[in-house]
């Protein structure tokens, strides 16, 4: 069997390489409200692997994968490191599956394609559409793609409606449960749907934060206090029990124990629909209590109301505050 040679290996090898044109940068994205087998992450791969290994001069620099995150979101993190990437040269060819999975905002989708790709020298494919950059057909004309895109945000928005009505439905009926409950109060199963249940472990440090409210202990005082003790902030607490939180919060603080004090969850109440994201600039808009949907006795309280209302009394008149 003849060899072959380190002359002809280094040789092929250095051809091999000439070859490869484009470093691509993969995207792919799946949002909460996707429901179709064929938008799932490995689907996406599958389809855009498939096609890169059709074209010999192409190979994969990296694969950019948000999970669960609207193409409205103004934060992606793995978009924006893909965008970092083309914009340092690192990707020189961006492939997703379809326009809508790399984003359904036809004023930004439209920019990146349009502009800022082109102004940089990157291909960009979105394979189910038939749009190439580098190819001449009707898909790559520029009122189909503008179209295409906004026929995208549409879908998107109608897709946000819906579940936001379904969503709003179950608040309504009390059947609606957080991600994250106030500290507490833990998750508790029925045959039913999930129920507020007190947590017996951290219940009777609810009851003292508002004990010591109620004797005119001031705030940042009652923090200092629980510190002391070493008594586990809500954000510890979370993590101990394996609840993976947004908080850099290992200690007690005044507006922690603020918080705990015009939390009307305590006694028994709930209050949805706090917030809502604006369709049009995605900004998050705080709702006045008049438009949140209260409801009086959904759960177990820890705190009856007369201690409650003692405790805001007595905090507005020690703290010149009001909530």
């Amino acid at each position: 069997m003849a060899r072959t040679s380190r002359k002809t290996f280094i040789t092929n090898t250095m051809t091999s390489q000439k070859s490869i044109k484009y470093n691509v940068g993969v995207y792919i994205r799946i949002s909460k409200e996707d429901s179709e087998q064929d938008s799932s992450i490995i689907n996406q791969e599958k389809i855009i692997r498939e096609y890169i290994k059709e074209n010999p001069d192409m190979k994969i620099y990296k694969i950019y994968i948000d999970n669960g995150v609207s193409s409205f979101n103004p934060v992606r993190k793995y978009f924006e490191e893909l965008i970092v990437d083309v914009a340092i040269g690192k990707v020189n060819c961006v492939i997703v599956k379809d326009l809508s999975r790399f984003g359904r905002d036809y004023l930004e989708t439209g920019h990146y394609i349009e502009t800022e790709f082109p102004s940089r020298g990157v291909r960009f494919i979105a394979i189910l559409d038939e749009y190439d950059s580098d190819r001449h057909t009707i898909a790559n004309d520029t009122l189909f793609v503008a179209l295409k895109n906004l026929m995208n945000t549409q879908y998107s928005r109608d897709v946000s409606q819906k579940v936001r009505s379904v969503i709003k439905s179950k608040m309504e009926q009390g059947c609606y449960i957080p991600a994250f409950l106030p500290y507490g109060y833990r998750k508790e199963s029925n045959e039913k749907h999930i129920e507020f249940a007190i947590d017996e472990d951290v219940s009777d440090v609810v009851k003292r934060i508002f004990g010591l409210a109620c004797e005119g202990v001031k705030s940042f005082d009652i923090a200092s206090a629980l510190n002391e003790e070493n008594t586990l902030s809500p954000g510890a607490y979370k993590y101990k029990k394996g609840i993976r939180i947004k908080t850099n919060s290992t200690k007690w603080s005044k507006y922690t124990v603020e918080g705990i004090l015009k939390n009307r969850t305590y006694i028994g109440e709930m209050a949805c629909k706090k917030t809502t994201n604006m369709l049009i600039t995605r900004k998050i808009k705080r709702l006045d209590a008049s438009e949140q949907i209260i409801i009086i006795n959904h759960h177990e309280p820890i705190i009856s109301l007369d201690i409650f209302n003692k405790a805001q009394g007595i905090f507005v008149k020690i703290n010149n505050s009001i909530f």
